[in-house]
């Protein structure tokens, strides 16, 4: 399972790449920094809540963190008692407004709160390229990482087969990040899909 966590570390990372030297060093007029925020994160260990309290970090805004260390079950009670319908990490209240969903809450305090930091210009080049990595991540790439960890599981930790040819699905999500992660040489751009055989 490293590489997969290798290749989600890599879509992360992409998705959060700090603006290139030659884009406009301002977000544009409409991505203006709201007033701080209440933010209260339901965390439990090891999910993907872990992204929004990263994010806080970098972005310098102060958040409630609630879980129980060492007790996911308990964590999961707590977030259970504050959203009964869907109880996932992260659940999130953003100015009281309960929000899930690790890849919309990130986007939504980048473009509240970000002032350009983290993020490409919406009118850059390389926007397109990190709005695709920014869901990725938590989209394709997790969706088939979790198909082959649950094949792995019901086969006694053997690895997925191929299938007809085709790689598992995650191994097919780590082989286009890491096909869309090499340099490319001549006029073909990185966000076109790379060759099929």
């Amino acid at each position: 399972m490293k590489p997969i966590l290798a290749a989600m570390a890599l879509a992360v990372s992409a998705a959060c790449a700090t603006t290139p030297a030659d884009a406009p060093a301002q977000a544009p007029a409409t991505q203006t920094a709201a007033a701080t925020p209440e933010i209260i994160i339901y965390h439990a260990e090891s999910r993907r809540s872990e992204r929004i309290v990263w994010l806080c970090e970098e972005l310098g805004l102060p958040y409630d963190l609630r879980y129980r260390r060492g007790d996911v079950a308990g964590s999961f009670a707590d977030i259970r008692a504050v959203n009964p319908g869907m109880a996932v990490a992260p659940t999130v209240f953003y100015n009281g407004e309960l929000l899930m969903e690790s890849g919309a809450i990130m986007q939504l305090l980048l473009d509240r709160h970000g002032d350009g930091k983290l993020v490409p210009a919406v009118d850059s080049p390389d926007y397109p390229a990190h709005l695709m990595w920014m869901h990725y991540a938590e989209g394709t790439l997790a969706a088939d990482a979790v198909a082959d960890y649950r094949v792995a599981q019901a086969t006694d930790g053997l690895a997925p087969e191929p299938v007809n040819g085709r790689e598992p699905a995650g191994q097919r999500g780590m082989s286009f990040a890491n096909t869309f992660s090499k340099p490319t040489t001549g006029s073909a751009d990185q966000t076109s899909p790379p060759p099929t055989s």
